[in-house]
């Protein structure tokens, strides 16, 4: 982390929380046996690099310091949620591009290892490509108490 910071050349304090936040987080992460996801940690930092600069500049825009201490309270309370909300909402998004069966061919799945027609979305620097896909990825089909399948307009299944 330390490494990170000092590669990144920001000058912050070590005695800012959130350094100690982002080690605990970090931490966690190698706990649960997430490593693989630390090589993103560089992309994440030059991210939050590139939002940190466009926010500071509209904190800028503000006409006098009373505004500008007014949008730090109010971003440093609710920014988080906010980014934490679309990081997920872009997650979904990505997700479903990736994933999602190609159109025309709903209830067919694709062959083993492939993709069934789609073409790959462009890869973006330095993001990894996606892994291959494989049935284990996907999520079972929902299914009612009595165990059969409900069908995906969520109708009745039952006869009668």
């Amino acid at each position: 982390m330390d490494e990170l910071i000092a590669e990144r050349g920001w000058p912050v304090k070590s005695s800012n929380p959130a350094r100690r936040a982002l080690a605990d987080a970090l931490a966690a992460l190698h706990r649960l046996g997430q490593d693989d996801f630390l090589p993103l940690l560089r992309e994440y930092a030059a991210t939050t690099e590139r939002l940190a600069s466009v926010e500071v500049d509209a904190l800028l825009e503000r006409p006098d310091l009373i505004g500008m201490a007014e949008a730090v309270v109010v971003w440093t309370a609710v920014g988080d949620a906010v980014l934490a909300s679309l990081r997920r909402l872009a997650h979904e998004a990505e997700t479903t591009r990736r994933l999602a069966p190609p159109e025309g061919t709903a209830g067919r799945s694709a062959p083993s290892g492939g993709t069934a027609g789609r073409s790959a979305p462009p890869e973006a620097p330095g993001r990894r490509p996606a892994p291959p896909e494989s049935p284990s990825r996907r999520p079972a089909p929902p299914e009612d108490p009595t165990g059969r399948p409900v069908p995906s307009d969520g109708g009745d299944t039952r006869e009668g």
